[in-house]
């Protein structure tokens, strides 16, 4: 899956299982991407926790 705008990262979250969602690390990707959805959220906040989470959860990605 290419990560390119907020609705990409949206379906991504869909796409994760109940237990990963409930994950603290998820919930701030959501908690980020609700902020920047709402025009008060920085984007960059939003892409570096979730290339961090990513990271963390060993997903191999590709910046676009």
């Amino acid at each position: 899956m290419d990560l390119v705008t907020l609705a990409d990262v949206r379906t991504l979250l869909g796409h994760l299982p109940k237990e990963t969602r409930a994950k603290s690390t998820w919930q701030h990707i959501e908690a980020e991407l609700k902020k920047a959805a709402n025009g008060g959220g920085d984007t960059t906040d939003l892409w570096a926790a979730l290339r961090m989470v990513l990271m963390l959860e060993n997903v191999k990605y590709r910046l676009k």
